[in-house]
Formats: C-alpha cells, sequence, structure tokens
C-alpha cells in the first residue's frame, strides 16, 4: 500500500499558479500568504506519523487530481494504482473535491467517514451525502476489515 499525504500549497510558477484573482478572493485570499513555501502553517501536522517510504506531495488546488494541481494522477499511473482511499481534511472540500474528480478519472474510491473533518458536523455530515455518488463511504473499522481481508 502507498501513503500519500497532500500538503495544500500555493504558488507562482506554472503550471501550478493561480490566476491572479484568485489570491483576493474573500474566501482563499487570507490563507494563500500562509500556504507558500517556507511558511510553518504550509508542512504537515507533526501529530501525524509520516513515514520514509510516505510520498508528500504538494497540491495547488482543493482537488489532488486536476493536472494544474499536483502530479498525484501521473504518480498513480507509474504505480500501477486504481483505488484509493481517502482521510483529511477538509471533508465538504479538498477531501469531497479529490475523490470526485478522482471518480470521474476512473479510480475506485474510498471515503472514509470517521477519518475526515470538516469545520462543523452539519458541514461533514452534509459532504458525506453528497460524495456518496463517487465513492464508497466506509468507517476506518469497516476500511481495515477491508484491507485485512483483501490482504487475505
Amino acid at each position: 500500500m502507498t501513503i500519500i499525504f497532500t500538503r495544500a500549497s500555493t504558488t507562482d510558477t506554472p503550471p501550478y499558479a493561480r490566476p491572479a484573482w484568485f489570491d483576493g478572493s474573500a474566501s482563499y485570499g487570507p490563507l494563500a500568504a500562509l500556504l507558500r513555501l517556507g511558511r510553518s502553517e504550509r508542512e504537515l501536522s507533526k501529530s501525524l506519523d509520516v513515514e520514509p517510504s510516505d510520498l508528500v506531495i504538494d497540491k495547488y488546488r482543493s482537488s489532488a487530481m486536476l493536472p494544474q494541481s499536483s502530479n498525484l494522477h501521473e504518480l498513480l499511473q507509474q504505480r500501477g494504482i486504481d483505488t484509493l482511499i481517502i482521510t483529511g481534511a477538509i471533508t465538504n472540500y479538498c477531501c469531497e473535491n479529490t475523490a470526485r474528480d478522482a471518480c470521474q478519472m476512473d479510480y475506485r474510491v474510498f471515503f472514509v467517514t470517521d477519518a475526515t473533518a470538516a469545520l462543523s458536523d452539519e458541514e461533514h455530515n452534509a459532504s458525506l451525502g453528497s460524495v456518496g455518488g463517487h465513492a464508497d463511504l466506509r468507517s476506518t473499522r469497516e476500511m481495515i476489515e477491508l484491507i485485512v481481508s483483501a490482504a487475505a
């Protein structure tokens, strides 16, 4: 199993540069400066157990699957990976967008319902209802059981 952490990032360098209007938007603008190279806010949480064999990639859009966001699709294709298990934050933004795009790109997508988080229970639950058409919703316990049974 390959574990890939995605790190929200911002750059002015193509092909990942965002359009100029984006930094001025009310929702994204205040975060733009925090997601630049060298900022501690951009780094993965120290509470994560990142192993040397894990991959850490920068993503420049809410969906990690878009070609203007990251090279995730190419990394998955190189490794012959066709199934994704999505965990993380924010359920109704990055996680949901990545799951939707991955599904449309023919990946099998599992979305771990109790290993994703939003800013509120209402947003989290609404997102789960919405993403269910694009991903197989599972609890952590159910996901571990599936992984163990597949390995056996």
